[in-house]
C-alpha cells in the first residue's frame, strides 16, 4: 500500500505528466462524445422504425435534389483534357514522375524478383500460393513412367524438389540421377525449340527429355522413348 501511494506521488509530480483540471459545472469532453453518440444512436433507430431497414450513413440525411448537386460537379470532369505536358506544367511534371519511376524501378524491381526467385524457399512459396495443380496430360505422362519405373520419378509442379535458374520441371528424377522429363503443351508450346530448354537444363547438370503433347496417344512409342531416356548416359 505504501509503495503505491509512493508511486502515485511520484508520477503525479513528474513535469512530463499532464493533469486535467476542471471548472466546477464544466463536463469533460469524453461525456459530452458519449451524449452524441447516444444522440445519432437514437436517430438510427427512429430512422429504421420509418423506413423499415438499417439506416446507412448519408442515406436519409440528404435529399434527391442535394444528392444530384452532390454528383454534378464530378461527373464527366476530367482536370488533363485536352492538356499536354508541352502545355501544362502539372501534366508535364506528372509525365516526367512516371517516366523516372519507370527507367528507376523496372530494373531494380526486375532484378529484386530474380533474386527473390533465385532462392529455393522464397520461390517454392511463390509456387505454392499459386494453388497450381498437375493437369491431366502431365498426371497422364506420370503414370506412364510411374508404370515403368515406381519409385524413380516424382511430379515438382509445386517446385517440391528442385528450382533449376528460376525455372521448375515438371518431373524430376528422384534416385539420385540429374534427369528431368518436360511435357509440351502441343498450343503452348508450339513456338518454342525443345533444344532450348535441354541445353538450359545441361548448363546445370542435368539431362533433360520433352515430351509433346500429341506423344501421349501412341502409348509404345511414349513407353519406347522413356525407356531409352532413363537408360541413357546423363548428359547424353
Amino acid at each position: 500500500m505504501k509503495q503505491t501511494e509512493e508511486w502515485k506521488r511520484k508520477r503525479l509530480s513528474h513535469p512530463n505528466t499532464e493533469r486535467t483540471k476542471f471548472k466546477k459545472g464544466s463536463i469533460p469532453l469524453s461525456i459530452i462524445e458519449a451524449n452524441k453518440s447516444q444522440e445519432r444512436r437514437a436517430l438510427s433507430r427512429e430512422l429504421m422504425k420509418k423506413n423499415g431497414r438499417p439506416h446507412i450513413k448519408g442515406e436519409f440525411f440528404h435529399t434527391e435534389e442535394t444528392k444530384i448537386k452532390m454528383r454534378k460537379p464530378h461527373k464527366g470532369v476530367v482536370w488533363n483534357k485536352g492538356l499536354t505536358k508541352e502545355t501544362d506544367k502539372r501534366v508535364e511534371k506528372y509525365a516526367n514522375n512516371v517516366r523516372k519511376w519507370n527507367i528507376e524501378n523496372s530494373d531494380q524491381l526486375s532484378r529484386r524478383a530474380k533474386e527473390q526467385w533465385g532462392n529455393f524457399a522464397v520461390a517454392k512459396s511463390m509456387i505454392k500460393g499459386l494453388h497450381r495443380k498437375p493437369n491431366k496430360k502431365e498426371l497422364a505422362l506420370f503414370n506412364e513412367i510411374s508404370t515403368l519405373y515406381p519409385n524413380n520419378y516424382s511430379l515438382n509442379t509445386h517446385a517440391e524438389i528442385i528450382i533449376l535458374g528460376g525455372k521448375v520441371p515438371d518431373i524430376v528424377n528422384i534416385n539420385g540421377e540429374k534427369k528431368l522429363i518436360e511435357l509440351y503443351g502441343d498450343y503452348w508450346h508450339k513456338d518454342d525449340n525443345p533444344n532450348d530448354r535441354i541445353s538450359y537444363f545441361r548448363q546445370f547438370g542435368w539431362s533433360c527429355l520433352i515430351v509433346w503433347e500429341n506423344e501421349l496417344k501412341n502409348k509404345e512409342e511414349l513407353r519406347r522413348k522413356i525407356v531409352n531416356f532413363h537408360n541413357s548416359e546423363i548428359g547424353g
